[in-house]
């Protein structure tokens, strides 16, 4: 478990910068469109990992990464949507 924890926090990080970055050029289709799917695949993968638990390290796992997730699904759905860019 500990290795699949790690990875997914560097994920986290990952995706973070990638959001930070779609945020900060926000008319860049490309860089937004990235993010969101980075975003989606990165949740897609912590649901995976979270239905794998028991009940006591689900319960760690969402005071640590499970927050940390969810503050990257609402930076993400702060994005513009992709059909909504101008381009």
């Amino acid at each position: 478990m500990s290795s699949q924890v790690d990875e997914l926090t560097q994920a986290v990080r990952d995706v973070a910068l990638q959001i930070n970055a779609a945020q900060e050029r926000a008319e860049d289709r490309e860089v937004v469109t990235a993010a969101h799917l980075a975003a989606d695949a990165l949740s897609v993968r912590f649901k995976a990992f979270y239905e794998t638990l028991n009940d006591g390290e689900k319960m760690k796992i969402d005071r640590t990464l499970g927050r940390r997730v969810q503050d990257i699904r609402r930076s993400a759905s702060l994005l513009p949507r992709i059909g909504n860019i101008a381009g």
